[in-house]
């Protein structure tokens, strides 16, 4: 397998980018089995967009350093939360109308999330991870059953229990068990993708859960087990009081496919005086849902001020309520759009949008709809528990920054970005429950350029204006790239330099100075420290940028290939410099003949 890895900071926002070659397999909303469903959308409906989002713990304090990977773009990506638990995945080109993201992070569950994404937006999530809590642990040889304090439990068969090789275990197993409430009110932050899943007949279907279960099955060392041939285990769901009316007397079991990203219809679970049982051949997060056919529902929120001044709901929470279904949620755009595209139909649903103060700022009854709805523009009257905050950006030569984004950190640590207009201007909205503290900063994409940081201080009704900001700091950091004595491709700042056992490389990974995505490697191993020379074991690199790569060409480095990497200075100590140079041959995989390539590159050490 080709591959590439790299990690960037853009003023605190930690990125690491993994890319697969570019031969990804096509998988994509919101939110293993003996015959696996597979659903692949249409590889050509690309959707360039910006996902950003917030990652927090069960105790709502901000997880920094979390791993985000994005599944569901051209190349998968990698991000680290920075230390307001917050990640950007800025000008992606997402395949479908919903993007596909991971979390990782150690003493956690896995996170999973399947979010609508709208076109030339700034989408927006936020996602809370499950503490991995060991509810008890077993004999692997005589089974047993285990519960947690929500009620739910697992049973497990004696003699059933595998490795990771497939090959029968017979230690003590350790069971991780976490129950995700469907009646919650954080149920949009904590649930395993989305409310969408695929049917046993290969149907996308639009889901109502009563009740979700994460489970993973360890040894004394922390290795992963599972579920032997023909074995099974049981799971038993609690049903919130507030649901047992609408319980079913049998309702579909799902199991979550992490590769797809989506919940697959495995059989179903029998509804027993408050608690759904079902039998389970394998272990992911299980789910039991009732389904109905799928739609869209989509539409924009404008608040309006007693004063008649009106703006976007930028990044409000927008949820939508039916007796069937409860509650699906999610959170308006930078630009107030939101979209539910596995939405049930037939159903009628309560709409809400809720302010971060945790206040529901409208309310009404829709539907029922049979076919794709647009709700239109919501006009949403508020008292003034709203800062406007506005201003303009310009360069060191006086001119507008038309390329970039504004990020805004308020005091309760919530960090948001919105992007910059045609004309270097931002406009967008604090709500708050008391004073309005904060800082703004904001990133030229285009000139890799930054400015300084702004703090700021206001009673919840004055409005904030910030005029000519410049945008003129710059890490002197570059990294140029020839391939074939063609267009020089020059990309700064955001390079990266690590050693890791001593294999080292110099990579990149962002969007290119023309549009587009670019990502570039060169692995090597140690240096010769007489010759300042290494030679490079591994290389790739990919830009759709078409001033560059015209045909949209992958370079990749073959047993054919040789690369030289010359430096002029390796200081390999945290805040040293590397600086040199590389030259030899890669092979263009379509063409699948060594080109010549060449270029330079200065990086600093973090």
């Amino acid at each position: 397998m080709k591959y590439s890895c790299l990690k960037y900071q853009i003023k605190g926002i930690w990125i690491f980018i993994l890319a697969i070659g570019l031969s990804m397999t096509a998988c994509v909303m919101e939110d293993d089995m003996n015959t696996v469903t597979t659903f692949t959308p249409d590889p050509q409906q690309l959707v360039t967009t910006t996902i950003t989002g917030r990652v927090i713990d069960q105790n709502n304090a901000v997880v920094a350093g979390a791993t985000v990977t994005y599944k569901s773009g051209i190349v998968e990506t990698m991000v680290e939360t920075d230390e307001a638990g917050t990640f950007i995945l800025q000008d992606v080109e997402n395949k479908g109308k919903s993007a596909f993201i991971t979390v990782q992070k150690s003493g956690k569950f896995e996170a999973f999330r399947r979010l609508s994404v709208i076109r030339d937006v700034f989408n927006y999530t936020e996602i809370k991870m499950n503490d991995k809590t060991i509810i008890g642990q077993v004999s692997a040889a005589s089974g047993g059953t285990l519960n947690d304090n929500s009620g739910a439990s697992i049973t497990l068969p004696a003699n059933g229990i595998v490795d990771a090789n497939g090959d029968g275990y017979i230690g003590d197993v350790r069971v991780a068990m976490s129950w995700i409430d469907p009646s919650a009110d954080d149920l949009p932050q904590r649930m395993v993708g989305d409310l969408s899943g695929i049917d046993e007949e290969g149907n996308i279907r639009s889901l109502g859960s009563y009740g979700m279960l994460q489970v993973e099955l360890l040894d004394n060392a922390g290795n992963e087990l599972n579920l032997g041939d023909n074995q099974e285990a049981t799971l038993e769901f609690p049903v919130p009081e507030s649901m047992q009316s609408s319980a079913t007397a049998s309702i579909p079991l799902w199991s979550y496919d992490e590769e797809q990203g989506t919940w697959i219809q495995e059989g179903e679970a029998i509804y027993d005086n408050g608690i759904y049982v079902g039998k389970v051949s394998h272990f992911s997060s299980w789910n039991v849902d009732c389904l109905e056919d799928p739609i869209e529902v989509n539409g924009e929120v404008v608040v309006k001020l007693p004063d008649n001044i009106t703006f976007a709901g930028s990044y409000l929470s927008v949820y939508v309520c039916s007796e069937k279904f409860g509650t699906k949620g999610g959170w308006l755009s930078n630009d107030g759009q939101f979209l539910f595209y596995n939405f049930p139909k037939n159903t009628i649903f309560e709409l809400k949008i809720v302010n971060n103060c945790d206040e529901t700022i409208y309310s009404q009854s829709y539907g029922p709809y049979v076919e794709n709805t647009d709700l239109g523009v919501i006009e949403v009257t508020v008292d003034d528990d709203f800062t406007l905050i506005s201003g303009n950006a310009i360069n060191c030569d006086g001119n507008a920054v038309v390329n970039g984004f504004v990020s805004i950190e308020d005091d309760n640590g919530r960090k948001y970005v919105h992007p910059l207009d045609e004309n270097g201007f931002f406009e967008c909205s604090l709500d708050a429950c008391d004073e309005v503290n904060g800082a703004l900063q904001i990133v030229d994409t285009e000139a890799f350029l930054t400015s300084d940081p702004y703090t700021f201080s206001s009673s919840i009704s004055d409005d904030i204006t910030f005029s000519d900001i410049e945008v003129c700091d710059q890490i002197q950091e570059f990294l140029q790239v020839i391939i074939d004595s063609g267009a020089p491709a020059l990309y700064t700042p955001d390079i990266n330099f690590v050693v890791n056992d001593s294999l080292s490389f110099i990579g990149y990974g962002s969007e290119s100075p023309n549009g587009g995505f670019t990502t570039f490697s060169l692995y090597f191993d140690e240096v010769d420290l007489v010759s300042l020379t290494a030679e490079a074991i591994n290389f790739d690199y990919y830009t759709s940028d078409s001033d560059i790569n015209p045909n949209g060409d992958y370079y990749y480095m073959t047993n054919n290939d040789q690369i030289t990497i010359t430096f002029t200075t390796f200081n390999n100590v945290s805040g040293g410099l590397v600086v040199g140079t590389f030259s030899g041959t890669a092979t263009n995989e379509v063409q699948n003949m060594s080109i010549p390539i060449e270029g330079s590159f200065r990086v600093p050490i973090d």
